[in-house]
């Protein structure tokens, strides 16, 4: 989205549109008594100020919006227009709200994607040390599935609590 202020500042902002919480449960007239992404917040004209469940979106989706950032700052880094980056935010199809991190937050959310990145770089080359692979709590589980290091029966990470190093598959042993 391109903005503009009373000073003729210009701005860029990555706006991704999230359908979640616009179909089950969704309740067109009554807000109150709809999904929880429905249910308003206090000031709803501050993209800032978030309900748990619209924090919930943008964590799920921090990696995707920070790429957004990542790719709008870099093209205006070499641009003559020179515009500033705004937080990316997402449109809540469900209450007609953007939501968004503040300048604090989002320069959170680029740092854990450029160790995302490095880390992406470095396994693919295989630089990367085992003591460098952080394991993840069970409610971030998902993100263990995808990892090659938790692949095959030898894993060497995974998720916290669970088991590493030569997994034996329990059905092996039944006979």
């Amino acid at each position: 989205m391109a903005l503009s202020d009373e000073s003729n500042n210009r701005f860029l902002m990555a706006v991704d549109i999230k359908t979640e919480g616009s179909l089950y449960g969704f309740n067109q007239y009554d807000s109150l008594n709809g999904t929880p992404l429905q249910i308003p917040v206090d000031d709803i004209e501050n993209r800032f100020k978030l309900n748990s469940s619209e924090k919930e979106v943008l964590e799920n989706h921090s990696f995707q919006l920070a790429l957004y950032h990542h790719v709008l700052d870099s093209i205006q880094k070499n641009s003559k227009d020179g515009r500033k980056i705004l937080p990316p935010s997402i449109y809540v199809a469900a209450s007609g709200r953007l939501v968004s991190w503040n300048d604090s937050e989002q320069k959170n959310k680029q740092q854990d994607l450029n160790e995302l990145l490095n880390w992406i770089a470095k396994s693919s080359l295989n630089q990367i040390e085992i003591d460098e692979i952080r394991r993840q709590p069970p409610e971030k589980s998902e993100i263990c599935s995808k990892c090659p290091y938790n692949s095959g029966p030898i894993k060497l990470c995974g998720p916290l609590e669970s088991e590493i190093g030569l997994i034996e598959n329990p059905l092996d042993n039944a006979n």
